[in-house]
């Protein structure tokens, strides 16, 4: 299938990270233990005789309720700090996971590339203990915020979780990963696997809601995955507002024109002004319009041709704006990171937080150069201080 191995060879996922032998090491003082909060529509397969779990394939619509197909997780992963003993580590001890120094753990083990995480898994229908947790957390943060992660495509649970741990190690804040079941390096699968999570998704946000209450909700959806948060804001009745404080759509693998459409309803769902991240040097934002332009990619599946809408150009290139559509939207350049389609961690906190505006921000600037200004859009650009 030729769409395929060209889907493995050009989409392949650039943000995984390696093995690390040091990761084992639990003396090691520039790593530290973090939990990760979790749902997942992956099918999670558990041998209690051994204490272990492992992660299927995405679970099929039709297969069944909630309690059969969503589970909520917390798993303890631990990834590279570069300071010591930060004072925001003990906001997130769990007493499920025993005292953080120690490497005693209860509960469940997955062996993953990077080692042994342990972890606790909960049916849809044991939600409440699974937020008692969550909430622990929020307790001893000095603002309760969640941020709502929804990944892109190609990535397994491992990848998935990687990419939360760090939003979280940034942010400070409990981060709580949407998993829903992409393979790892499979483009073709994901595009067929998001539209699957869709009722899914809505579930688990009214869920969410619903239990915590008025605390603060950041949603960042990543690529793909950017198309889950749009087609639930699309599929809201019309009275409908405030779901979220803020949402950030991070380089959003989705056509522009779509985009464009549903900003309305994004932003509807949204308290402060929608943030739109773009590059104009991602290139899987380059590959995923080539597959359309080839039409590698079954018919069936693909959307509108054109540019993608985390490319920069796309926006750029927009030949009728409608005033209102962009009316509460905020476009931020980050092609001078010189990230590809990587997950800017560190700017994240900085910014998603808030509306956009030109200052020096820790180790970053948001600038507005006169050359950059458009008739159409304001653009605003990342770039690192000096």
């Amino acid at each position: 299938m030729i769409w395929r191995v060209l889907g493995v060879l050009i989409m392949f996922c650039l943000t995984c990270q390696g093995a690390d032998s040091a990761w084992q090491d639990p003396g090691r003082s520039d790593y530290i233990n973090l939990p990760l909060f979790f749902i997942t529509d992956r099918k999670v397969n558990v041998d209690s005789a051994k204490s272990k779990y492992s992660y299927g394939k995405q679970v099929l619509p039709g297969k069944g309720s909630f309690d059969s197909v969503l589970t909520l997780g917390i798993e303890q992963h631990r990834t590279y700090f570069t300071g010591q003993n930060p004072a925001w580590l003990p906001a997130f001890d769990l007493e499920i996971f025993g005292n953080r120094d120690s490497f005693e753990k209860q509960g469940l083990k997955w062996r993953t590339f990077r080692g042994l995480v342990h972890g606790q898994l909960y049916s849809w229908s044991r939600a409440a203990d699974f937020y008692s947790n969550l909430e622990a957390v929020l307790d001893r943060c000095p603002k309760k915020e969640v941020v709502i992660f929804v990944h892109g495509c190609c990535v397994d649970h491992g990848k998935a979780a990687i990419q939360a741990v760090n939003i979280q190690k940034w942010y400070r804040r409990p981060v709580l990963l949407y998993d829903w079941g992409t393979d790892s390096k499979n483009y073709y699968q994901s595009l067929v696997s998001y539209p699957r999570t869709q009722d899914r998704f809505g579930e688990f946000v009214k869920d969410l809601k619903s239990r915590l209450g008025d605390v603060r909700l950041t949603v960042v959806a990543y690529s793909v995955g950017a198309n889950i948060l749009k087609d639930y804001c699309q599929r809201l009745d019309q009275d409908v507002s405030g779901q979220f404080d803020d949402v950030v759509l991070l380089r959003a693998d989705t056509n522009i024109a779509e985009l464009e459409k549903a900003l309305p309803d994004i932003a509807r769902q949204s308290k402060n002004p929608v943030q739109v991240w773009v590059s104009g040097n991602d290139s899987q934002m380059l590959a995923s319009r080539l597959l359309r332009v080839v039409t590698v990619l079954p018919r069936s599946i693909i959307s509108v041709r054109g540019r993608r809408a985390g490319d920069t150009k796309a926006w750029l290139e927009t030949e009728s704006i409608e005033p209102d559509r962009y009316e509460r939207v905020q476009i931020l350049d980050v092609s001078q990171l010189g990230l590809g389609h990587r997950i800017p961690f560190r700017l994240l906190p900085l910014v998603a937080r808030q509306p956009l505006k030109e200052g020096d921000i820790g180790e970053f600037s948001l600038i507005r150069p006169e050359a950059s200004r458009s008739n159409k859009l304001d653009v605003l650009y990342a770039v690192p201080r000096n």
